[in-house]
């Protein structure tokens, strides 16, 4: 049976090959990677090519403000040869110019052919093949490896950030091999060729991945694998004074003072070595949803608070109004959600859908109409706030709860029927998302689905995953097995007093176990106190997000 699990574009792609895409800043919603799990083996990733062609159309552009010898305009673009299945891929660029400093004019048309040959996934690469160039101009023969090195630069921008160039520091791939490397051993032995192909109607541009020893290297089996690693149950927790252990945690976790209300603060981070000492709580509504379903009504009261006039949310109290381009983003929206899923306030969701329903915008530009979509916040040139098909999913569940469904915009009403989206699909990136916030973003969506009734065997081996691949975390650990004890026993080692703290800014259960920041610390050598306050009340409160 095919599955379909949609992945937003902005994020890395690194579980399945390590690849960026640079289109991913231009696609939301409806155009998304299409992961099509054909059995055990074998992936196919599909990318439509009209929002590709307006990614590399984009970037040709761009490159004719960066490089001083030569200025264009791009007259057409688009790509050629469609025949499905074919692993040449064609791209056709018109442009007129001139060469600087000679002032050389010139008006070519380009057909550039490319592929990305049959390597195993380390190797990925573009390969350059037979391309033909028509020009005005006899004498700009000699600026022809200028120009086609240009064109060729913007294309390869366009289809990817980066094809695992093992010149990169920053590689996510390269990276993964010291973060995951179990992952990275699993991904080393897949192979993968990109090809032109048709999906659900639209032409596209695919990747195919596979792993040829299938009873050894596959998605079944290294999922199977993963489940057997997870933690196993000790014992159910006896007597313990959680209240204590909670009061002791309050005492160090830090109040913002809000801007706007005299007397009122609310939980933050804090930095108290800046001088002056600074709060922090650009990810608060996040980390006040978790707060709030674990029974802290301070958690609570911080998302309630983080909803402005125009029944947008923000990322805390104090962030109202914020100006920029980054006020809001995919990641906070999951606290929000918590907060609707364990508070039962339907104006403010009420609110919330009239603020979106009057948000939407055309995708992937207005010069590109291809879909509509929605936004939690504005001001977003990279779309970081567009709602997929996983946000709706969701939307339209505590719209169920609420008794408000005809207030969901029309079109998006039925998630899975528009998008594909349904919760069972957590299991996919709970085995290939990046170690640290990606997995803690997963945990969060695992939580949101099931205090809003979904409980499947799908979800608890996506809880068992994430437990496996961080074990020494108690939230997910919390999420795979409930209220158990071995629970406490990592609690002991991660939530502490310590006196000499220099810093109190983590939310440690986002945080891989081998993270270190700049100054060397450990995350919880810099917990901010509410993370162990969240982890206690979840025991204390028995609340319903475990198997």
């Amino acid at each position: 049976m095919l599955r379909f699990v949609r992945v937003i574009l902005f994020m890395v792609v690194v579980g399945i090959s390590g690849i960026a895409w640079s289109a991913t800043s231009l696609l939301p919603g409806k155009m998304l990677l299409e992961m099509e799990y054909q059995g055990p083996s074998k992936v196919n990733i599909h990318v439509p090519l009209a929002p590709l062609d307006a990614a590399i159309q984009e970037g040709i552009r761009n490159s004719s403000t960066k490089d001083p010898s030569i200025n264009y305009n791009l007259i057409s673009a688009g790509f050629k040869e469609f025949v499905n299945g074919s692993v040449t891929i064609a791209y056709s660029v018109h442009l007129q110019g001139k060469i600087n400093p000679i002032n050389q004019g010139f008006d070519c048309e380009f057909l550039v052919r490319f592929a990305i040959p049959h390597t195993l996934i380390p190797d990925v690469m573009t390969q350059d093949l037979n391309s033909a160039t028509n020009c005005t101009s006899n004498a700009i023969i000699n600026f022809m490896p200028l120009i086609s090195s240009v064109i060729t630069s913007a294309l390869r921008s366009g289809l990817t950030r980066s094809l695992i160039d093992k010149s990169d520091p920053n590689n996510n791939f390269i990276a993964l091999k010291n973060e995951d490397p179990a992952l990275y051993g699993f991904l080393t032995h897949g192979h993968i060729q990109g090809a032109y192909c048709r999906f659900q109607a639209m032409e596209g541009l695919c990747l195919r991945i596979g792993w040829l020893q299938t009873s050894v290297y596959s998605i079944n089996s290294y999922m199977q694998k993963l489940i057997g690693q997870a933690p196993i149950s000790t014992s159910p927790i006896g007597t313990f004074d959680f209240d204590s252990e909670i009061a002791r945690f309050r005492a160090i976790s830090h109040f913002e003072p809000s801007r706007d209300h005299l007397g009122y603060a609310f939980p933050a981070k804090y930095h108290p070595l800046t001088s002056p000492p600074e709060y922090d709580s650009g990810d608060m509504s996040l980390f006040g949803g978790l707060l709030c379903i674990a029974g802290v009504s301070e958690g609570c009261e911080l998302v309630r608070r983080s909803q402005g006039p125009d029944g947008r949310f923000w990322r805390s109290p104090n962030h109202i109004g914020d100006v920029g381009t980054d006020t809001f983003t995919g990641d906070q929206i999951n606290g929000v959600f918590l907060y609707f899923a364990t508070q039962r306030d339907p104006v403010a969701f009420s609110r919330y859908l009239d603020f979106l329903r009057t948000n939407a915008q055309p995708v992937p530009s207005v010069a590109l109409p291809l879909d509509t979509a929605y936004r939690s916040c504005r001001d977003d040139p990279l779309l970081k706030c567009l709602l997929a098909g996983s946000e709706w999913l969701v939307l339209n569940s505590i719209a169920s709860q609420y008794g408000l469904e005809t207030e969901i915009p029309a079109d998006v009403r039925n998630a899975t029927s528009r998008f594909g989206d349904q919760f069972d699909d957590l299991v996919w990136p709970a085995m290939f998302a990046p170690r640290g916030y990606e997995l803690h973003l997963i945990s969060m969506k695992i939580s949101v689905a099931r205090l809003l009734g979904h409980r499947t065997r799908a979800l608890k081996m996506a809880a068992a995953i994430i437990s496996a691949r961080e074990p020494e975390n108690p939230f997910f650990r919390y999420l795979h097995l409930g209220p158990d004890q071995s629970i406490l026993t990592k609690l002991s080692s991660k939530c502490y007093i310590d006196p000499n703290r220099r810093d109190y800014y983590q939310w440690q259960w986002e945080r891989s176990e081998i993270d270190i920041d700049q100054s060397g610390q450990r995350p919880w050598e810099a917990s901010m106190g509410w993370d162990c306050v969240f982890m206690y009340s979840l025991l204390r409160n028995r609340v319903p997000i475990g198997p």
